[in-house]
């Protein structure tokens, strides 16, 4: 997609209509769009198929695709798409089942991270986790732990805290608790696993790609008493060597979502991009 030079967005543009007639140039020749899945309805409504514009619709979860009230549309933009790409074998199954006709057409990417930001220190008897994913749900764990919690561990929420912050915080605590929800891939329990805490908790849908013992957890979605009796038992049973002896498990997550892994799924992508303007 080429920008016009004469194109110059207005500070609040987000507030007008972007006129992609005049706006944006469009090689049939050269140019491939790739849309967000929760902006997928586009593509119909722009008539992109019959303009001959190439594209792919980009869904990072199952739960974003309900993007319009007009499921034609979006059946439309589905089935017109040379490609639908998504990141995890959770989503393709939903997409495979829901759209029968686009099963040949899913591409899946990897995503990576960045295990060089996550260091592990030296531990202390803290339980991290995230305010914002299912507040009802932390809140009530919490209360249930008030009366049971030993004294000596402490349950930190990471809240409004810078990345540095975040990391630091994670590599000194033992303990991570997922609430992911709707989740197409949960990166958060990734985080928190290569920075060396057991993670208790909710999977989250595209989670169960990477949920394996020894070092995820799983806690049934509203299971309150399970979840604070696994985190009793973990604290309980809790050995110093645990980091050692997972040392192999980090490494296998580390490379499963390693940068390599993904750019070696970005040029299969980009391969398969080119054959559409062979």
């Amino acid at each position: 997609m080429k920008i016009s030079k004469k194109f110059r967005p207005k500070k609040n543009w987000y507030n007008d209509k972007i006129l992609v007639g005049e706006n944006l140039n469009f090689d049939q020749k050269k140019d491939f769009v790739i849309i967000p899945e929760i902006w997928a309805h586009f593509a119909t409504d722009l008539k992109f198929a019959e303009k001959g514009i190439n594209y792919a619709i980009f869904v990072q979860g199952f739960y974003h695709m309900n993007s319009t009230n007009n499921f034609d549309h979006l059946k439309k933009s589905y089935e017109n798409a040379k490609l639908i790409i998504t990141t995890s074998k959770y989503s393709i199954s939903y997409l495979r089942t829901m759209f029968p006709n686009i099963k040949k057409k899913i591409f899946k990417v990897n995503l990576s991270i960045d295990d060089k930001k996550f260091r592990i220190k030296k531990k202390s008897n803290i339980i991290t986790y995230m305010p914002r994913k299912l507040p009802e749900h932390s809140s009530l764990l919490l209360f249930f732990l008030k009366n049971i919690l030993p004294k000596n561990w402490k349950i930190l929420p990471l809240i409004n805290v810078s990345e540095k912050k975040l990391i630091s915080t994670l590599s000194i605590s033992k303990i991570f608790l997922s609430f992911s929800n709707f989740e197409g891939m949960g990166i958060p329990p990734i985080e928190a696993a290569l920075s060396g805490n057991k993670i208790i908790g909710y999977v989250g849908g595209g989670g169960s790609e990477y949920w394996k013992k020894p070092i995820f957890i799983k806690v049934e979605n509203g299971e309150i008493e399970d979840f604070a009796k696994k985190i009793i038992k973990n604290i309980k049973f809790y050995k110093d060597s645990w980091i050692k002896d997972t040392k192999k498990n980090r490494l296998q997550l580390s490379n499963y979502y390693s940068k390599k892994s993904e750019k070696e799924s970005l040029i299969l992508l980009s391969n398969k991009v080119l054959k559409f303007f062979d």
